[in-house]
């Protein structure tokens, strides 16, 4: 008796476009993934770089060192006719002022160049005042001649506007110089190794 060969089934067409789509998701998943690889490898760089930039070129004013200043300042007043003066008609008086100073940079002011693999030169600006804070104010001494009504009363609000006059400010700035670069220093430099604490940077100050 013989005994009939077996037929080989054919494979369903739905099977044959499963494993086609299959096979194209494989083949474009590691493609794809390349990709995207080759993309972080080339780019990585580029973008650490302009995320430093972005980061370190602030667009505000920077407060570094808050200084007290106290001193004291005398102020005398007469009353005069004509280009003379009248005896007795003096008004004099010592103020101590104390205040504190806030000193920082512009950061709009502040760039930063790439100079190599990891490694940026960072410009700071000119240091200046931004401000300041906590006045007080007292009359420690005043004398009054016995014609002294006749002369206008000293005003101690201007006064203590005219303690901070430009050179002042530039002369106590200049003797916080070491501090204040300083803390420019570890400012932006914090700023810059939360991002890559591989990175180097190099300082140039204005002078």
């Amino acid at each position: 008796m013989t005994r009939n060969a077996a037929v080989p089934r054919k494979t369903p067409v739905w099977a044959k476009v499963l494993l086609f789509l299959v096979l194209t998701l494989v083949v474009g998943g590691i493609a794809g993934g390349a990709g995207v690889a080759a993309g972080m490898f080339f780019g990585a760089a580029q973008e650490r770089e302009v995320q430093v930039i972005r980061s370190v070129e602030l667009e505000e004013q920077v407060v570094l060192v808050r200084s007290g200043i106290t001193g004291l300042k005398p102020e005398r007043e007469v009353q005069d006719i004509n280009g003379v003066v009248i005896p007795w008609s003096d008004r004099s008086l010592l103020l101590q002022y104390e205040f504190d100073t806030m000193v920082g940079i512009d950061g709009r002011g502040v760039s930063i160049v790439p100079t190599g693999d990891k490694s940026f030169r960072v410009a700071i600006p000119d240091f200046i005042l931004i401000g300041t804070a906590d006045p007080e104010y007292s009359v420690v001494n005043e004398n009054n001649g016995v014609l002294s009504f006749a002369t206008p009363e000293i005003d101690t609000l201007q006064l203590t506007q005219e303690l901070l006059t430009d050179d002042v400010a530039l002369e106590h700035i200049e003797g916080l110089r070491p501090v204040l670069e300083e803390q420019a220093r570890t400012f932006y430099t914090n700023i810059v190794t939360a991002i890559d604490p591989t990175i180097t940077l190099e300082f140039e100050f204005a002078q």
